[in-house]
């Protein structure tokens, strides 16, 4: 009997990680999309805003945000 628990327990636990594995994937890979969508729309928005100002490039913060978002993993 008590193997028998042991047995289910390790299973749960093993479904347990997958499944936290699988949520933290979906979760960085709409963060990522989202992150994506609004930095597209706020340099649309700032492009349209200030014309005349030169644009400045802001990849290197999205990048770096990307990296430390990936190493929380």
């Amino acid at each position: 009997m008590q193997h028998l628990l042991q047995f289910i327990l390790r299973l749960a636990e093993l479904f347990v990680r997958a499944y936290v594995q699988i949520l933290v994937m979906l979760i960085t890979a709409a963060f990522r999309a989202v992150s994506a969508i609004v930095s597209h729309i706020w340099s649309s928005w700032q492009g349209r805003q200030a014309e005349r100002m030169p644009r400045r490039r802001s990849s290197r913060s999205g990048r770096q945000r990307r990296r430390q978002w990936q190493g929380r993993r």
